[in-house]
């Protein structure tokens, strides 16, 4: 069932604008206009996609103690999001954590339901997940945890990390988990980054499950140190994080996946 009112929110560069809501249980979806059809469909997938993610998780959602809405904000179009939101010229959607949790979107994007909504939801959900933790949380957790949530990039992002490790421009573990603010990086070296932090996510989750996974992601926020994380999730097996990144990038398939 879906709840329409009409609302006032600014947002940056957006000031005592009208906007419409849709209410969902977990969800409240505002867009601008009349037309409801595509809002509703977000509405309807991002309960989907919600639901989706915390069984992938291993969690039933029932029992959370958090109540805390998400905000989804549809914006006309590209200039319309940028200017409220002031992100990168690339950049598609944006999620914010807090006290107020919001997901901001264009409504004229083609990919938004398969692609930037799974991606932020499955930005906001894990940082609820971890709690306290998640304040520090590496960009390359938190990115491949986010691209994990969609579906269809394995093949297009095992491309791109074999040729960055056959051209040397992969970057080196301990130098991926140095990177803070991986907007600042180039067009190029932003890919491979994005690459690289799905693969090594998708890497220890399958190897050693969501749990521990969970639990590497505190200690390394906890300790500041990744050999000690990294020796923790392998029990042992990885003493250090050049011993795990031999394994990991040995996986990566050496010839070109067809897309």
């Amino acid at each position: 069932m879906f709840i329409f009112v009409l609302c006032v929110f600014s947002l940056g560069a957006v000031q005592e604008a009208q906007w419409f809501k849709i209410e969902t249980s977990r969800f409240t979806v505002y867009f601008k206009g009349k037309e409801t059809l595509f809002p509703q469909k977000v509405a309807r997938q991002a309960e989907s996609d919600n639901s989706r993610l915390w069984r992938e998780w291993g969690y039933e959602e029932s029992a959370r103690t958090d109540q805390v809405k998400y905000g989804i904000y549809l914006f006309d179009n590209r200039k319309d999001y940028l200017d409220a939101t002031g992100r990168s010229e690339w950049s598609q959607s944006a999620a914010s954590y807090g006290d107020f949790r919001r997901i901001a979107g264009r409504r004229d994007s083609k990919t938004f339901l398969k692609s930037e909504l799974p991606h932020e939801i499955g930005h906001l959900l894990f940082r609820e997940m971890l709690g306290a933790a998640s304040q520090s949380l590496p960009a390359w957790i938190d990115e491949g945890v986010a691209l994990m949530s969609e579906s269809g990039k394995r093949k297009r992002f095992e491309n791109v990390l074999r040729d960055a490790i056959q051209s040397g421009k992969a970057f080196p573990l301990a130098q991926l988990n140095l990177i803070r603010k991986p907007n600042d990086l180039d067009k190029e070296s932003l890919l491979i980054f994005y690459a690289e932090s799905w693969s090594f996510v998708d890497f220890l989750t399958e190897r050693f499950g969501k749990d521990r996974f969970i639990r590497f992601c505190k200690s390394l926020v906890k300790n500041g140190n990744l050999d000690l994380a990294l020796a923790e999730i392998s029990s042992g097996t990885y003493p250090t994080a050049q011993s795990i990144e031999k394994q990991w990038k040995y996986s990566i398939p050496k010839k070109p996946v067809q897309l």
